[in-house]
């Protein structure tokens, strides 16, 4: 399946609900579970960049920056949530 417009819209999102359900939770369950989904949702992002072909993963520049980022993020934000005291 070719990259399109469309697909890299529907990718976008995907990524942005992903992203709203996560803030969701922290607002209206618990904060930390919402940074764990948070961090959970990057880690997801890192292995989907990581394994699936260029034209069908949402990538914004090289594959290892974009993995390198999105791992480091998920990293930071486990730490935050696990070690941080938030209420």
């Amino acid at each position: 399946m070719p990259r399109t417009r469309l697909t890299s819209s529907r990718t976008a999102l995907v990524a942005l609900g992903a992203v709203t359900a996560a803030v969701a939770v922290g607002a209206l369950v618990d904060v930390q579970a919402g940074v764990l989904a948070l961090a959970a949702i990057a880690v997801v992002g890192a292995v989907t960049r990581l394994t699936l072909p260029a034209g069908k993963a949402f990538s914004v520049r090289r594959r290892y920056v974009d993995v390198s980022v999105l791992s480091a993020f998920a990293v930071a934000l486990t730490f935050l949530a696990l070690s941080t005291p938030l209420s």
